[in-house]
């Protein structure tokens, strides 16, 4: 599994603990994945494994496109087909006087379909089929080492779905059944009576219920079993390791293995049917376009330009790239790197999120901490208390900065990595693939761990504000507003910008990005996939680079292709140093607004209640802090938010004070 570190930034953005803050956009670039749009579909179905996709047309015949390795793309001809499933590199369709047809790889015999015409319905797995006949018993062929085809008795079945060597069914009376594979929790079927519909990916599954809520079990590598909450879905696909639902918005949400995309479902509310593939997605939209994303490698995305089209079916393996964000404070994350980086933690009180690899942490407003995922090293054995200010995940270890100005680190230890020596006067940490880093009070550096490409050799002088720990490599930022590097330098991540400015930096896998006072970006280090290529533009207010990717916050949306070129008027804004401060010290807050502009500075607690408020305007560019509240009585130390508002702009951001 390749690393993936995603790093502390101080400035994180919060918009939902006030009524009026500010709102961003999510910008990505690097790993960039694109959709496709075709019309007059009117149905979708779903499969699973396979590069390759089919469609039934409005007048009854077949096509099909993308990997044609066993022919699974020369359909039959004729125009009497009613349905259709692939899996694989092999396809079966249904034929509107009830009998079968089969085509592509055979070497289970898989095509090999019984005669008759008395079928309703038909499922693939990844080397077996399955069929609801008319009196609703079922029928299985293919491959049956595991037992996959030895379908239970019986004249209730309403619905089928198979995955890898593994059967799943639905009874008439709302209740499930199984059978083949017994192993990574398949046969932990949910009991009741009450499910509508189901979706079998390789090794897992999903079930609906007639309360609109979802249940998933099976293998959760990549998290495809977190299912959402609530009871707001109507449709569910299955991938080979990755979900999809639709919600009766008419909105998507996915969630599990995201190696191509196939997880960042388009927006809108107007879907109506899905389709998952191996690692691609068909949707079907209500005004009869569809759109197409994820995996393209075999042309799966490539739509055909006929029109005509009533059904299609798509069949559907990874580059790591994880990316998070805090919004409204709930947390999303999605990602391939296993474990459940892709799931969604759901509630509103979060304020601080930092990926390692293959898990995640997250910081609460009540100053606790949780952890999910993988925890080879006890990575995710977060320590008790609710004192916590700012967190950071390396590789395998983590950081936590307490509101007392100590250091708690937990997980692998193997370099040393966290043995921080016991303080109270750090005011900010990072934590690296196999190397820690933390500024104290003075604005010094301590760095300790793995030195195998000089990343702990620290700068001795003081003034820092702000640090970023890489693979073998370190980053950290001045209160001029200058950068320097030490480290591993293969790829140039070393080589910073000579110029100052900078407010926030960080640093990626071999990349480095860095945020300026007046809203642009600046990247440097590897560019192998456009990770460096930032978006020209002026309006950037957080930052963060992980493996081969780039992610930001912008102020006004995408800039269209139409008008790329073109950078929106800067905005007004607002930055915050030292951050974290002591209570005995002063935070300076620097200003940047227009002429004619004015407005207010306000802290806020965690309960939204005003602290302190300033006065601003063109003329002050400048304010200081003491901690202290309007009836000059001393803050207690935890995080606090500042906000700057204008006639012209809004703009929220986080602030912690230490004992």
């Amino acid at each position: 599994m390749k690393k993936t570190l995603t790093l502390l930034i101080l400035l994180i953005m919060v918009f939902s603990l006030f009524a009026q803050a500010d709102s961003g956009y999510l910008l990505t670039w690097g790993a960039i994945q694109s959709c496709l749009e075709t019309n007059d579909i009117i149905h979708v179905a779903s499969g699973n494994a396979s590069n390759h996709c089919l469609a039934l047309k409005s007048n009854g015949s077949l096509i099909a496109w993308g990997d044609n390795n066993y022919s699974q793309c020369n359909v039959p001809s004729g125009n009497n087909f009613s349905d259709l499933a692939t899996v694989s590199d092999y396809s079966i369709a249904l034929k509107s006087d009830g009998s079968l047809v089969g085509w592509g790889w055979n070497h289970y015999g898989q095509y090999d379909v019984p005669t008759g015409n008395n079928f309703i319905a038909i499922a693939t797995g990844y080397d077996h089929f399955l069929a609801i006949c008319s009196d609703h018993s079922l029928y299985a062929w293919g491959n049956n080492y595991i037992g996959q085809c030895n379908v239970p008795s019986g004249n209730n079945f309403i619905a089928i779905a198979a995955g890898y060597g593994y059967s799943l069914a639905l009874r008439s009376d709302g209740s499930l059944v199984a059978w083949g594979r017994d192993n990574y929790g398949l046969f932990s079927v949910p009991t009741g009576n009450n499910f509508i519909r189901i979706a079998v990916g390789y090794l897992h599954c999903l079930a609906l219920k007639s309360d609109g809520s979802l249940v998933a079990w099976g293998f959760n590598y990549y998290g495809q079993c977190y299912a959402p909450p609530g009871n707001n879905f109507i449709d569910i696909t299955a991938g080979e390791s990755h979900s999809l639902a639709i919600k009766s918005d008419g909105s998507l949400v996915a969630w599990g293995d995201n190696s191509y995309g196939q997880c960042y479902v388009p927006s809108g509310n107007n879907f109506e049917a899905i389709a998952a593939g191996q690692d691609h997605n068909i949707a079907l939209k209500s005004d009869g376009t569809f759109v197409a994303w994820g995996d393209n490698s075999h042309g799966q995305c490539n739509l055909p330009s006929e029109d005509g089209y009533s059904a299609i079916v798509t069949g559907g393996y990874s580059t790591d790239s994880v990316r998070e964000a805090l919004n409204n404070g709930s947390i999303y994350y999605w990602g391939s790197s296993g474990y459940l980086l892709n799931m969604i933690i759901y509630g509103h009180d979060y304020v601080a999120i930092s990926e390692g690899v293959n898990f995640n942490i997250a910081l609460r407003t009540d100053g606790t901490i949780v952890a999910r995922g993988d925890n080879q090293y006890g990575q995710c054995d977060v320590p008790s208390g609710s004192n916590y200010v700012a967190i950071s995940a390396g590789f395998g270890h983590c950081l936590a900065l307490k509101s007392n100005g100590s250091i708690a680190a937990w997980g692998n230890n193997d370099y040393g990595q966290c043995n921080v020596p016991s303080d109270s006067n750090y005011i900010a940490l990072s934590a690296g693939s196999g190397h820690s880093l933390a500024i104290k009070s003075n604005g010094t550096i301590i760095a300790l761990g793995s030195n195998y490409c000089g990343e702990c050799n620290a700068p001795t002088d003081s003034g820092y504000i702000a640090i970023s720990a890489g693979d073998g490599f370190s980053l950290a930022l001045k209160s001029n507003g200058k950068i320097v590097a030490w480290g591993y330098n293969q790829e140039g991540q070393c080589n910073v910008p000579t110029d100052s400015g900078y407010i926030a930096i960080s640093a990626g896998f071999y990349h480095c990005l860095a945020l300026k006072s007046n809203g642009t970006v600046n990247a440097w280090g590897e560019n192998q996939i456009g990770e460096c290529s930032v978006p020209q533009r002026n309006d950037y207010i957080a930052i963060s680079a992980g493996y081969k990717i780039s992610s930001a916050i912008v102020r006004n949306g995408p800039v269209h292709n139409d008008d790329e070129t073109q950078s929106p008027e800067t905005e007004s804004c607002i930055i915050a140093y030292p951050n974290p401060f002591r209570q005995s010290g002063a935070v300076t807050f620097e200003t940047t607004l227009k002429a004619n502009e004015t407005g207010s500075l306000t802290i806020y607690n965690l309960k939204g209640q005003k602290v302190k408020t300033f006065e601003v305007n063109a003329k002050i560019s400048k304010l200081t802090w003491n901690s202290k509240d309007e009836k000059n009585r001393q803050c207690a130390s935890g995080i606090y938010f500042y906000r700057l508002s204008t006639n012209k702009h809004q703009e929220t951001k986080k602030l912690v004070i230490l004992k």
